[in-house]
């Protein structure tokens, strides 16, 4: 997604000259886990970008965990429950604009299916 900044403009009647742009690219995506993963775990959340990003804000289902000059952030899947997640990163320049963002959606699975085999349905365990 390419955007374009405007910095500088000047209005003369009914025509805006432009004097100067300063564009740049959203340029973050998301290298693990891959979209659609099912997780367990430590799972290294990775970001990737191009140009010159300081540092990364980190958010599991929306809420904000890490900020950090890095661009991994281990996060526990213990913190949660089983089932769907959005994993999510916001890269941001020196200046604190917003670089780029980027989300995967996993599925964790720490504890997989319990299955109690005894006493049966209905029945009493002994005493």
């Amino acid at each position: 997604m390419k955007r374009t900044l405007l910095s500088r403009y000047v209005l003369i009647g009914s025509v805006m000259l432009v004097l100067g742009t300063t564009s740049y690219a959203a340029e973050v995506t998301v290298n693990a886990p891959q979209n659609g993963a099912t997780v367990s775990g430590t799972v290294a959340f990775i970001i990737a970008k191009a140009g010159d990003v300081s540092f990364a804000n980190f958010y599991v289902d929306g809420g904000w965990v890490q900020s950090t000059p890095r661009l991994t952030y281990n996060w526990n899947s213990l913190a949660v429950v089983d089932g769907a997640h959005v994993l999510s990163a916001k890269a941001y320049y020196s200046n604190g604009s917003l670089a780029g963002q980027a989300s995967v959606n996993v599925t964790v699975s720490n504890f997989g299916e319990v299955t109690i085999s005894a006493p049966g349905n209905g029945q009493r365990s002994p005493e």
